[in-house]
């Protein structure tokens, strides 16, 4: 398991809700499983190149 598989798999047990955006284009890139159950999410991949404003704040 690499560096990020590590970090992502803490964030996945985290009680918290975790996201994490590409700062260039602003599109999501990761969220936790706590927050994808939130919205409603099975992956990141049903949101894969939508904007963290777009799906976060259903706009």
């Amino acid at each position: 398991m690499n560096e990020i598989e590590v970090i992502w798999k803490f964030f996945d047990n985290l009680g918290e809700y975790v996201y994490a955006t590409d700062i260039e284009t602003d599109e999501l890139v990761y969220m936790n499983r706590k927050l994808l159950e939130v919205y409603g999410l099975q992956s990141i991949d049903d949101v894969k190149g939508m904007k963290c404003y777009e799906v976060l704040q259903n706009t």
